[in-house]
């Protein structure tokens, strides 16, 4: 990936952050349904441009709306128990 550099150069930390990203896309999807966004004036989904992105070296996705509903009331309280346990160690 060229992110992360190639051969000897290679960053040291591609592992975890591959690992982490998969546990925080598995979070993510055990805890909300997402879908498309419903616009309230019309009552159509909002587009989403999937070829559009920012100009730089490493090409990311530009901002779009998106529909993010918790899964069930019980998720939600693991949720918020979670992050009342950490919230005094974050910097926010």
């Amino acid at each position: 990936m060229h992110t992360f550099g190639l051969g000897r150069r290679t960053c040291l930390g591609q592992n975890i952050v591959d690992d982490e990203t998969f546990v925080f896309g598995a979070a993510v999807l055990w805890a909300f349904n997402l879908g498309q966004k419903v616009c309230p004036c019309t009552g159509r989904p909002v587009p989403i441009d999937t070829q559009a992105t920012n100009s730089h070296v490493i090409l990311e996705p530009l901002p779009y709306e998106i529909s993010i509903k918790v899964r069930s009331e019980e998720r939600a309280r693991q949720i918020l128990d979670g992050y009342k346990e950490v919230q005094a160690q974050l910097r926010v």
